[in-house]
C-alpha cells in the first residue's frame, strides 16, 4: 500500500500557512522550495513546518 503524506509549509517571514497532500514527500518540499510549480506555492517560496502526517 503506497504511503501519502499531509504537510504544512509557510513562507520565510511565517505569514502564509500552505497545507497540502502528496504521496512523495522529498519531491513536493523540493517542488516548494526550487518554486518549480506555477501558481500559489511558485510565489509562496514554502519552508517545511514541523508537522507531518503519514496515511497508509
Amino acid at each position: 500500500m503506497k504511503a501519502f503524506y499531509v504537510y504544512m509549509t509557510t513562507n520565510q517571514s511565517r505569514v502564509v500557512l500552505c497545507t497540502g497532500i502528496t504521496n512523495s514527500l522529498m519531491r513536493r518540499v523540493w517542488q516548494h522550495q526550487s518554486s518549480e510549480i506555477e501558481g500559489f506555492t511558485k510565489n509562496l517560496q514554502g519552508k517545511p513546518v514541523g508537522l507531518l502526517r503519514v496515511f497508509q
